[in-house]
């Protein structure tokens, strides 16, 4: 991808939205290559890539290079939210999140524990209509259902 002019890359990712991303695939491509082609393998390397945040950094350390890093997308923010029962301002909410994300993660256990998150938050903890009496967090949820079987009103 170094190696091929930005057009070409732009031609490939333009189409798939965010249009950014061809930008920031092809910097980062010429970054690694300018290093001898090693590929960032901590967050604050890779978090120097173009492109590359908090949220993508977490999710290359844990899923391609299998070490423990918080990932915190928009359905373990809100399962954790819920969890935890964490409320707030935005900004000092999601300073939170991140710190639980982290803390949740048993050492060596990144991988698996990401996972699990991301498809509970997905499947189960969902949005609009959470299905808390499948949930195998239920007995320790700040959120769980009351006697009637609905859930506490807390923010999506």
């Amino acid at each position: 991808m170094a190696g091929a002019p930005l057009t070409d890359v732009k031609a490939i990712t333009d189409p798939l939205g965010y249009k950014i991303r061809g930008d920031w695939l092809h910097g980062a491509a010429l970054h690694v290559a300018d290093r001898g082609g090693v590929f960032p393998e901590t967050i604050d390397e890779l978090r120097r890539l173009p492109g590359v945040g908090r949220y993508t950094a977490g999710a290359v350390m844990n899923f391609a290079h299998h070490r423990d890093a918080p990932v915190l997308d928009t359905n373990v923010a809100r399962l954790l939210r819920r969890h935890f029962g964490v409320a707030g301002p935005a900004r000092a909410r999601t300073r939170q999140l991140w710190d639980l994300a982290s803390t949740v993660i048993p050492k060596g256990k990144g991988y698996l524990i990401n996972q699990a998150l991301m498809d509970i938050g997905a499947v189960i903890c969902r949005a609009r209509t959470p299905r808390c009496h499948v949930c195998p967090l239920r007995r320790s949820c700040v959120f769980r259902p009351e006697e009637s079987g609905r859930g506490q009103k807390t923010p999506a």
